[in-house]
């Protein structure tokens, strides 16, 4: 027999403890905590901004370069 969890057992909201901010997924919080706090996932300060090696673009936010990298095209 599957046992599934349903909405009352699991908590769907995640808060950031910085501002309050809400969200559904812990990827969007960990996504915000990089973005607007420079934090990584633990709560530590992100010590150096990373940035793109095709170009001038840097960004706190891995998700961000990640999605640079997609969007950009070699010259």
């Amino acid at each position: 027999m599957k046992i599934f969890a349903t909405r009352s057992t699991c908590s769907l909201v995640k808060a950031c403890k910085e501002c309050k901010a809400n969200y559904s997924q812990r990827s969007n919080l960990i996504n915000h905590l990089a973005s607007e706090h420079h934090l990584d996932v633990e709560g530590a300060p992100i010590k150096e901004q990373l940035s793109c090696t095709l170009c001038s673009f840097v960004t706190w936010a891995p998700h961000k370069l990640k999605n640079h990298k997609v969007c950009i095209k070699p010259i």
